[in-house]
């Protein structure tokens, strides 16, 4: 503390010793003189809000512009040094110290203008600016002065520079006599700021300290103008032997400027009164100028004035007797001096006097700071001056914003700038986008080409816009004006983010908002916001697909290739192929994507890993997020896994995945290591139970497999058929006896007792399959061919049926007499054990053969495509003990036993022979699936008493129609001929039918199954005898599974052959079918009007589209023939010859060919608005809904081909493919490829109702307890 304790001792040999510990690197404010000096004078604006002085510049520029754009001229400040050096009270003040010199300016901050101001108001401030510098300091061409704590300061700085003003005005003083105490803590000056600087290049250490005006406003009340004549005038009327006429002559009352004077006079005494002069001036209390001039009580009160003892006379202070105080009290007189010369040189004459002011004519005060500015020698000094004394510039050219950020002045040099603006990023990074707005700003306004190439370079370097991220936030609907705003966290921030990604309408909205986000990240260096936009999904998965050129229909491997294809060609879109990638991989729920993600795209996997952990810590929260006990089983794991993935809209798909990632390394599990490898559960890891069983192929049964495999998972179906228990009756009498089988009706007509024979048999069999589909231990079972047969030959063939005895197993043949010793085990029912081996069962298939089997014929090809020839097997008898391993059945056409138990529910041996079967499986490869359902679906209802008969046409009612069937209405409306409107008075034709199914038509070319469904259900117009009526088909009545048969076979007139048609068929997991009901809805009748006048003008544009681009019979389009005929008659004028065309004809040929290029042009554009108008025509109908549940698949041509079925369980959200005994679970995007290459093309689709998925039920298993072989086999193999 330079004024109470001595300095230091310092190392005078090494003046940079104190220096060398200063960390510039820590200091976070850096300020140029200019703007410095410039702060001192705008400090007091702001002293109730924060100090400017401990700012960076950055903090109040906008404010200290916005204080000269909105205050008047006169409450702005400036910063005033006395002109004049006094040598009793200097503005400048230098003293030598250990290791330096300490310089001090003196100055004071008062207002600009004080014109109309009483003087006890007018505002006054103290400036104390102290500049230690070092011997031999290096001279300095522009300060670099860095910001400093108090506390930061080395000892030595802090002893020659700081006061403790706080501890003195406490009374806390040692060292002095207890009668000085006062006087020393009034001597304390009040301190309202300070601050400390320090030049990094020559080390000059800068201390500024703000104190209010010494005297208050009270006591300079006592030279306001009726004060000073209130003492006038009281003192002559006490003292009349003063002699004045008249006490209130002007001229003798005095002047505000000479009290003031007189003041002066009582300070400038102990100032300058020589330490050595022993005799000390009193003042005689009575003397009657001074209690003119003066109030008495100011002397004792405020300048320690000792009155005698007796009153008469006041002692001045002697300030050595304060001892190391003596400084203090010397500065407080300064001080007090300095306000009372600063009002003398501003206060007017009373009106009249003829004195001069001796203030005015001896001071004056300078503004400009040229005193402080020649004593930093900085080569712009000059200039610095004009600036700072507003010589030069408008004060709002000098307060805009960009150059206080920037601590620079309008005069400073482009380069300057720049260099201001470096230092500022690097003492203050977290403000460098503040700093680059500057910049901008700058550049902008000078057009100075230096400056915006640096700030190209900057953002170049990433470098933000503060003003822009400010916008940015914003854009996310954050209010930036918000107290909670700088403690805004980032998972807050992702808040308003995904609020408004909900509110966002377009793409655009989309883009603004994610690159905001992203620049918000960037601004933060939030590293959780950048790794939530490194793997946030494209909002848009049509753009996701875009980005890699590929349709969705597109298999997961291909579109990896395509992925891999992309990142090769355009590294520098790396990370958007990523994100398109992820966001692919989360829309289809893919493991096989996922898998690929984590093992090939380590990057993006650490982003993901560091991302989830988050939440994600362990295994435990995988579990709980997963939704699993921790002892659950693999398979039960990745069940819980596979049904929430679809059933729960709310979970985080990423999240989702890894909480299973984090388990699988937990348990070291294969099971679900291999699912997280492919997204299917590999069979051969789970135990029997959690699989279906596969139906082995009995020898080129088409698509039988696959329906039978339908029908089981239909649990309503299922169930019925298990519960089966029904006997027919006895004899035919008996049957024609009961009135439901009597008066019922099925598919329009009655149904005899030999019939409903057949059909119980048949629902026998497939009861007795259901069940071991159920109970069986085995990977696959093997249907019986009785089965086979029954589904296939017609319901109306009539079949003799024998029920034989149970008998007990015979010896059996030899193999030489079977030739069957490499047969393989049948499957035997549980209940017919000995007669069920009364039909031939071939080797079951090992390997998925082709087929020869036709898809689905059209009416024009007759032709029976028949089979390899079968070898003939033996017709004995044959059954062999049970308890062997190796157990062998032969085939019998012999007569069944004659003893026979009463008849019973079960099945019965089918007296067919071998020809028959072989000509049943003929005539099933000959017709399509559609004639199949229709035979079994009669059997089955055949079979069933009937719930209700229609009261129309006596057609029974019953599981089968409720399940299966539904309505469709015709309607014939006759039209005008003219308008094509309805004829209101004419005869409207209507008829209502059942279907099992519906029938589109690949050969139309539908772009998806909602046009295929549209060109069924359009209205169309149709010329009868009886004038044109137009048709409209909608449905009355849907069905709980909506059937829909795709008609691929084709016939080729030309070549008089079938073909398939493999023009794919898009569909998706959804299908509403509120578009096609019949329906009192205006708007939607509306819409099917609008419809179909799309489609009758798609119709006719395409028509002329053909006539302009459909070759003539000479080989050539119109347009081609016109442009030929061009070209032609060109060549030949350059040619010699009879045939030249005239440049009108020329001309002409161009015009007609401009003509049809533009009505092209026109045709393609409507046509396009036409389509995209019908695709989206009722987008917001979705009120019928179903979902798709079984894909019947053919791969091959028309005559031959290998059948399978893709089953969706809707429990787990997975799909298998039923390919006969092979059941494996399959990635979706095999279900869903719609690829032009593939050959394995649907040709049959089931939907099921949307509330009613629960009944269908895939997984039905349950296995009886007893251990067998095959157990013991597969244990064996997981041990493996």
């Amino acid at each position: 503390m330079p004024d109470q304790v001595p300095s230091a001792s310092t190392n005078v040999n090494n003046p940079f010793a104190q220096l060398e510990a200063y960390d510039f690197s820590k200091s976070k404010i850096f300020k140029t003189s200019n703007r410095l000096i410039d702060d001192i004078k705008n400090s007091v604006l702001f002293l109730e809000q924060f100090s400017i002085l401990n700012l960076p510049a950055v903090d109040y520029a906008t404010q200290l512009s916005l204080q000269y754009q909105n205050r008047q001229i006169n409450e702005s400040f400036k910063l005033v040094l006395l002109n004049n050096q006094l040598d009793f009270a200097p503005t400048v003040s230098t003293e030598q110290l250990p290791n330096g010199t300490r310089t001090v300016f003196r100055g004071l901050i008062v207002q600009d203008t004080v014109h109309g101001i009483p003087i006890s108001d007018i505002p006054i401030y103290h400036c104390r600016i102290l500049f230690k510098s070092l011997e031999n300091e290096i001279l300095c061409s522009k300060h670099q002065f860095f910001h400093f704590s108090d506390d930061s300061l080395s000892p030595s700085d802090r002893s020659d520079l700081v006061t403790d003003y706080a501890k003195i005005s406490k009374g806390e003083l040692t060292d002095c006599e207890d009668d000085l105490k006062p006087s020393i803590v009034q001597s304390c000056p009040k301190l309202l700021d300070s601050t400390n600087y320090i030049c990094r290049k020559c080390y000059k250490v800068l201390r500024i300290e703000i104190f209010e005006k010494d005297l208050s406003n009270e006591e300079y009340k006592q030279f306001e103008l009726n004060e000073i004549q209130f003492r006038y005038s009281k003192t002559v009327s006490a003292d009349p032997s003063l002699n004045i006429s008249n006490e209130n002559d002007v001229n003798k009352i005095p002047s505000q400027s000479e009290c003031l004077w007189t003041l002066f006079k009582v300070l400038r005494g102990p100032l300058s009164r020589d330490p050595e002069e022993l005799e000390v001036k009193t003042l005689d209390v009575n003397h009657k100028i001074l209690n003119i001039h003066l109030d008495m009580d100011i002397f004792e009160k405020c300048l320690f004035f000792h009155k005698s003892a007796d009153g008469s006379y006041l002692t001045p202070p002697l300030f050595s007797e304060y001892g190391v105080f003596e400084n203090l009290v010397r500065e407080s007189y300064i001080r007090k001096l300095l306000e009372v010369v600063y009002l003398g040189t501003i206060c007017p004459n009373n009106p009249g006097l003829k004195r001069l002011n001796q203030f005015a004519q001896a001071y004056w005060f300078n503004d400009t700071g040229s005193k402080i500015f020649h004593f930093l020698k900085e080569f712009d000094s000059t200039a610095a001056i004009e600036w700072f004394g507003g010589l030069r510039y408008d004060v709002l050219e000098r307060y805009n914003p960009a150059l206080t950020t920037l601590v620079s002045a309008n005069y400073f040099n482009n380069k300057l700038i720049c260099g201001s603006y470096s230092l500022l990023c690097e003492s203050d990074p977290q403000n460098t986008p503040k700093y680059f707005d500057a910049l901008r700003d700058i550049g902008l306004l000078r057009q100075a080409p230096v400056v915006q190439e640096f700030v190209a370079k900057e953002a170049s370097k990433n470098v933000f816009s503060f003003r822009d991220t400010m916008r940015n936030y914003q854009i996310l609907g954050i209010d930036t004006s918000s107290a909670d705003f700088p403690t805004l966290s980032d998972d807050e921030i992702l808040k308003f983010y995904k609020y408004e990604l909900i509110l966002a309408n377009s793409e655009s909205s989309y883009d603004r908002l994610r690159n905001a986000l992203s620049s918000i990240a960037d601004y933060r260096k939030s590293e959780a916001l950048q790794n939530y936009l490194r793997i946030e999904p494209i909002h848009n998965i049509d753009q996701a697909y875009k980005h890699f050129d590929t349709p969705q229909s597109i298999e997961d491997d291909v579109l990896i290739t395509a992925f891999q294809f992309k990142k090769d060609d355009f590294p520098q879109a790396v990370a958007l192929y990523d994100r398109a990638l992820l966001t692919i991989a989360i829309q289809r729920k893919s493991l096989f994507l996922w898998s690929y993600i984590t093992h090939n795209l380590d990057y993006l996997f650490k982003v993901i890993v560091a991302s989830s952990s988050k939440t994600i810590t362990g295994v435990e929260d995988a579990y709980k997020y997963l939704g699993c006990d921790p002892l659950a089983t693999d398979f039960q794991v990745v069940t819980i896994f596979q049904e929430r993935l679809i059933k729960d809209p709310g979970i985080d798909v990423i999240l989702f995945f890894y909480s299973l990632v984090v388990i699988e390394k937990s348990r070291s599990s294969k099971l679900i290591g291999k699912f997280l490898q492919n997204g299917v559960v590999d069979a051969s890891f789970l135990p029997l139970e959690s699989s279906p069983v596969g139906l082995n192929n009995i020898g080129n049964t088409c698509y039988l497999n696959s329906l039978l495999q339908y029908y089981f998972v239909i649990k309503p179906l299922r169930t019925a058929i298990q519960n089966f228990k029904d006997i027919l009756p006895s004899s035919e009498e008996e049957f024609n006896s009961i009135e439901d089988y009597s008066k019922r009706r099925i598919g329009g007509r009655t149904v005899g007792y030999k019939e409903t024979e057949r059909s119980f048999q048949f629902v026998y069999q497939l009861r007795d399959l259901f069940d071991e589909l159920i109970h069986s231990r085995r990977i696959a079972i093997t249907p019986t061919k009785e089965l086979a047969y029954l589904a296939f030959s017609p319901s109306t063939d009539e079949v003799q049926f024998h029920l034989p005895e149970v008998q007990k197993p015979r010896p059996s043949i030899t193999e030489s007499e079977t030739g069957m010793s490499d047969a393989p085990v049948p499957e035997l029912s549980p209940v017919a054990m000995d007669w069920s081996s009364s039909i031939a069962y071939p080797e079951p298939s090992s390997s998925h053969h082709e087929e020869s089997a036709a898809l689905n014929s059209p009416d024009e090809s007759s032709e029976l495509i028949h089979s390899p020839t079968k070898r003939k097997l033996s017709p004995q008898p044959s059954t062999e003990d049970l308890n062997e391993i190796d157990t062998k059945v032969s085939v019998t056409n012999a007569e069944p036993p004659t003893t026979t138990l009463p008849k019973r529910a079960t099945t019965a041996v089918a007296l067919i022979g071998n020809d028959q079967l072989e000509n049943a499986l003929e005539l099933g490869r000959q017709q399509d699936v559609t004639e199949c359902i229709e035979n079994v679906l009669f059997q089955l209802e055949s079979a069933s008493k009937p719930t209700s008969l229609d009261s129309d046409d006596q057609e029974q009612n019953d599981l089968v129609k409720e399940l299966f069937y539904g309505r469709t209405k015709q309607i014939l409306q006759p039209v005008d001929k003219e308008t094509k409107e309805n004829i209101t008075d004419s005869s409207v034709r209507t008829k209502v039918e059942r279907f099992v199914s519906l029938l589109v038509n690949i050969g139309d070319h539908p772009k998806d199954l909602y046009d295929a469904l549209d060109t069924y259900f359009t209205e169309d117009l149709i010329d009868l005898d009886d004038g044109q009526v137009k048709r409209s088909l909608t449905i009355t009545e849907l069905p709980k599974f909506l059937q829909i048969q795709v008609q691929r076979v084709q016939f080729d007139r030309e070549r008089g052959i079938p073909f398939k048609a493999l023009d794919p068929l898009p569909f998706h997991e959804k299908l509403y079918m509120d578009r096609y009901l019949e329906t009192d809805n205006e708007e939607l009748i509306l819409k099917r009007k609008e419809i179909f006048q799309w489609k009758n003008e798609i119709s006719k544009l395409n028509r002329r589209k053909d006539e302009i681009l459909v070759p003539s019979s000479h080989s050539m389009t119109p347009r081609n023939a016109l442009i030929a005929t061009k070209e032609f008659l060109e060549a030949q004028k350059e040619l010699p010859g009879d045939i030249q065309a005239t440049e009108s004809t020329l001309i002409t040929l161009q015009k007609e060919i401009d003509i049809l290029n533009s009505e092209l042009q026109t045709i393609n554009s409507r046509l396009s608005e036409l389509e995209e108008k019908c695709q989206h025509q009722f987008d917001q109908f979705k009120n019928t809904g179903y979902s798709i549940f079984a894909i019947f698949i053919h791969r091959g041509e028309a005559s031959y081909g290998h059948y399978w079925v893709y089953i969706r369980d809707p429990t787990r959200n997975i799909y298998r493919k039923y390919n006969d005994e092979t059941i494996t679970e399959v990635p979706i995007s095999e279900v869903f490829n719609f690829s032009e290459s593939n050959t394995a093309t649907p040709y049959f689709l089931v939907f099921v109702r949307e509330d009613l998925e629960d009944e269908v039920e895939p997984l039905k298993r349950e296995l009886d307890s007893s251990p067998t072989t095959e157990d013991f086999r597969i244990s064996v193999e997981e041990l493996d």
